[in-house]
């Protein structure tokens, strides 16, 4: 997905599906916000209250939609 329609969604409730069909479900992040955890830049996240150990770029997203 380009990164300029992924990006319309930072700060929202969304669920994601990646090119492998998981389903992550929380606040859309950019790693660029917490560098300290997560080490690199241009990566994406969905916050789910500290559960959210899995990043992934804009490329990986196969669909995206807000939840709230």
């Amino acid at each position: 997905m380009k990164k300029s329609k992924v990006e319309e969604y930072l700060g929202k409730y969304v669920e994601v599906t990646l090119y492998d069909d998981f389903i992550y479900e929380g606040i859309f992040k950019k790693t660029d916000d917490n560098l300290q955890r997560y080490g690199k830049k241009n990566y994406y996240y969905c916050d789910n209250y500290g559960n959210s150990n899995t990043i992934f770029r804009s490329s990986h997203i196969k669909k995206i939609k807000e939840l709230r």
